[in-house]
C-alpha cells in the first residue's frame, strides 16, 4: 500500500473542518463567490448583502476570518 503524504493527510483534514465551519457564514460565503467575478471588493460585497455605505471597509472583513480566507484561496485556485 502506498503510504499518503502528510502535505495531502493535513489538507484534507483541514478541508473537513472548513467546509462546514463556512455554512456559518453565509454572506461571507457568496462575497467570496461575487468577488470571483470581477475582483472588486466593495461591488462583491454590495452584492453579497452588505451595506452601500461600508462596502469598502466591508470587502477587507470577510478575508479576515481564516476560515473564509482559505476558501476563498481554494476558490482562486479552483477557478484557474
Amino acid at each position: 500500500m502506498v503510504k499518503q503524504s502528510p502535505i495531502f493527510v493535513k489538507t484534507y483534514d483541514l478541508l473537513r473542518w472548513l467546509i462546514p465551519a463556512t455554512t456559518k457564514f453565509p454572506r461571507q460565503h457568496r462575497f467570496v463567490s461575487e468577488y470571483l467575478v470581477d475582483r472588486n471588493g466593495a461591488a462583491a460585497a454590495v452584492r453579497a448583502g452588505y451595506s452601500v455605505r461600508s462596502a469598502k471597509q466591508i470587502a477587507y472583513q470577510p478575508l479576515a476570518n481564516a476560515s473564509v480566507l482559505v476558501l476563498f484561496i481554494i476558490s482562486m485556485a479552483a477557478h484557474y
